[in-house]
């Protein structure tokens, strides 16, 4: 069984969250449909901007060429406001909102987030074994097919009724992962969000699941799992406390 590391103002897992999010921007250079990943530090967006909350605090930039009118320069200083690790994810949408309509981007906006217990369970059961490419490949057509937007007009995840068996057909996941999804849809359909215990009765959620929902849905980042070889890496590397130890407290 995996054992976890409890935090008390630890600043090394901040340090490991910055140390992803990087890796994630350096390793993943295409997605499907034209959707790409730069580094934010080129400032270059030809096309929709696409934005992923890692987490509470770090933010990702993405774009996807679709033809749109250039917005390079314009909004430099839009995005190091989007950078900025404290920025108000309201705020954020906001001014997506506002470009938009600046520039007619008809197609919209994605603003991924993994904001909802729901949307980290969806990311999660179908990134298992896949790769961070292939995965977000499915979830971005997933939120394309659907087009669910909210009030500033950009896309956004859909909500559990608003995926039916049709719309998982479309995709190319295993059939397991299907049933798996579509047991979740219907959980979380009834409107009474469910606990971890009854999520974990069904096939194919289980410990790395639920400690991604734990992460993502919940922004509990309070654990540190053992068995992640990046964060063990990442430990190792800068000399933070052996993973398996409790912190003092403070």
């Amino acid at each position: 069984m995996d054992t976890f590391v409890e935090r008390y103002d630890n600043p090394s897992w901040n340090a490991f969250l910055e140390y992803k999010r990087k890796r994630l921007i350096k390793g993943v250079e295409e997605i499907s449909r034209g959707v790409y990943v730069k580094n934010v530090k080129n400032k270059r967006f030809n096309g929709l901007i696409n934005v992923r909350q890692l987490d509470s605090e770090y933010i990702d930039i993405r774009y996807c060429h679709k033809g749109c009118e250039d917005i390079t320069g314009y909004h430099n200083s839009f995005v190091n406001n989007i950078l900025d690790v404290r920025a108000n994810m309201n705020d954020i949408y906001k001014r997506l909102g506002e470009i938009l309509n600046i520039k007619s981007i008809h197609q919209g906006v994605r603003v991924f987030g993994n904001e909802s217990i729901f949307e980290a369970l969806v990311v999660a059961i179908c990134s298992q074994q896949l790769s961070v490419r292939s995965a977000f490949s499915i979830i971005s057509d997933l939120v394309s097919k659907v087009n669910s937007r909210n009030c500033y007009g950009l896309l956004c995840f859909p909500e559990p009724m608003s995926i039916n068996n049709q719309v998982l057909q479309m995709f190319k996941l295993s059939k397991n992962k299907k049933e798996a999804l579509s047991e979740i849809i219907k959980t979380f359909s009834i409107g009474v969000p469910p606990e971890l215990s009854d999520l974990i009765r069904i096939k194919g959620i289980g410990r790395w699941t639920v400690d991604y929902v734990k992460i993502f849905g919940l922004h509990d980042c309070n654990i540190w799992l053992c068995s992640d070889r990046a964060c063990s890496e990442f430990s190792r590397k800068n000399n933070a406390l052996e993973l398996g130890c409790e912190f003092p407290c403070a």
